[in-house]
């Protein structure tokens, strides 16, 4: 979230929306979750006049492409790791871009775009070799690892 800006009360209820579903979430209760994330971010982009509540967007597209994961909804999975990754991009050395590139990865993963796949774990490899983050590396990796033998397969 945008520290030191006042929130619309828009903005506000995007935010809301988006912690009412991750404890949906967290309860096992996706589709009310991803009904809740919507409205979250339908609420964010209508404010997000300047891009100051670009990053709040991403994790909100983030969550709607695990959800969709755990739905079994893999291209509209692979559509909102995407879209958070295109907003995620120019704030290259962040370690949420991995994450975002990870998820769009198994989304593709899923579909058996195994050359998209790769390409988003081979970016997100060098996200976390440029951060020198030892335990997102692994995580890629580990991710590699699930792509080969599911290509193999």
């Amino acid at each position: 979230m945008v520290a030191g800006k006042k929130l619309s009360k828009l903005a506000k209820i995007g935010l809301s929306h988006n912690d009412r579903a991750r404890a949906m979430a967290a309860k096992g209760m996706y589709r009310e979750a991803l009904s809740e994330l919507k409205i979250a971010l339908f609420s964010l982009r209508s404010e997000n006049r300047d891009g100051s509540l670009n990053d709040d967007i991403a994790g909100v597209l983030n969550s709607i492409g695990s959800v969709n994961l755990l739905l079994k909804k893999y291209a509209e999975a692979a559509e909102a790791f995407g879209e958070a990754t295109a907003i995620r991009r120019p704030m290259y050395n962040n370690p949420e871009v991995a994450g975002s590139l990870v998820g769009w990865s198994e989304a593709c993963r899923c579909t058996c775009d195994f050359g998209r796949a790769a390409e988003c774990l081979e970016e997100a490899l060098q996200v976390a070799v440029a951060l020198k983050n030892d335990r997102l590396a692994a995580r890629v990796m580990d991710a590699m690892d699930v792509l080969e033998r599911t290509r193999d397969n």
